[in-house]
Formats: structure tokens, C-alpha cells, sequence
């Protein structure tokens, strides 16, 4: 027995273009994102940086989530943790400004943060202001401003 008609190819060309085009971009974006993670390269990231604009992002909607100001405050202490390597108590600020000498023309700052945040976060009747949160945008403008510096330095 012979088929009537002789089986006809199928032109798969632009399949396998868009394959290997979605297979490049796969690659590319698992490559940017293993980056942007530090397991490939190590970038050091600036903390306060980061913690700033998590501050003023949690400022704005203050006015609807009064728990903000905790969060603000505990986004401030894990930058000091990150950059402490370990977790930072207001006890040890002058070992950690003895090993960060670029923070020691804020040291007054970073104590009256840590008071601030003792106060906060152990009181239940304690409703954070706008000044306060001010007070965190300044402290980690600051900060960010010397840990630039100090990036840059070494």
C-alpha cells in the first residue's frame, strides 16, 4: 500500500528562533539576577541607602498604618547590623564606631537612635511624629553620605 500523498515537512524555523531567543533571554535575566544577589560578584551595597528609602516609603503611608515607625526603626537597626556584621546593641556603639571611624562625627545621632528606638519599640503608648521620622531620613542620609564615602575610599 502507498499513501495517496507524500507526508508534508512542517517549517519549524520560527519556532526554533523564538526558542533559542527565549532560551538567550532565560539566561541573560538568570545571569542579572544571580548578580543583583551578590553570589557572583560581591557588591558591597550601601545600607543606609537602602534603608532610606525604605524610611520614606513607610513615612508615606504612615498616616493609614500607625506600625510604621516600628518598622522604620527595625529596617534602621538591620542596616547598622549589616554593616556591624552582627547585631548591633546600644552598648557597643563605640566598638562599632572604632571599627567604622567613618560614622564617629554621628555618634551623637546614632545614640539618640538607639534611645529613640528603646523608647518606641518597648512602649506601647509611644505614637511616633513626622519630626521623628525626619529624624530617621536625616540619620540615614548622614550615614549613607559616610558610608559612600568610605566605599569609595577602599
Amino acid at each position: 500500500m502507498q499513501p495517496d500523498m507524500s507526508p508534508q515537512t512542517i517549517n519549524t524555523g520560527t519556532l526554533q528562533q523564538r526558542l533559542w531567543f527565549l532560551a538567550g533571554l532565560l539566561l541573560v535575566l538568570t545571569f542579572l539576577w544571580i548578580m543583583i544577589k551578590g553570589y557572583l560578584f560581591s557588591f558591597s551595597r550601601p545600607q543606609f541607602q537602602l534603608s532610606l528609602k525604605q524610611v520614606k516609603r513607610l513615612q508615606k503611608q504612615h498616616k493609614h498604618h500607625p506600625e510604621n515607625f516600628h518598622q522604620a526603626l527595625q529596617t534602621v537597626h538591620r542596616a547598622f547590623n549589616a554593616v556591624a556584621k552582627q547585631a548591633l546593641f546600644a552598648h557597643q556603639i563605640d566598638t562599632f564606631i572604632a571599627k567604622h571611624p567613618e560614622f564617629a562625627a554621628y555618634q551623637q545621632q546614632i545614640v539618640a537612635f538607639f534611645q529613640l528606638s528603646a523608647e518606641t519599640l518597648y512602649s506601647e503608648q509611644k505614637v511616633a511624629t513626622a519630626e521623628e521620622f525626619n529624624q530617621l531620613q536625616r540619620l540615614c542620609k548622614q550615614l549613607a553620605g559616610a558610608e559612600k564615602l568610605a566605599l569609595k575610599a577602599s
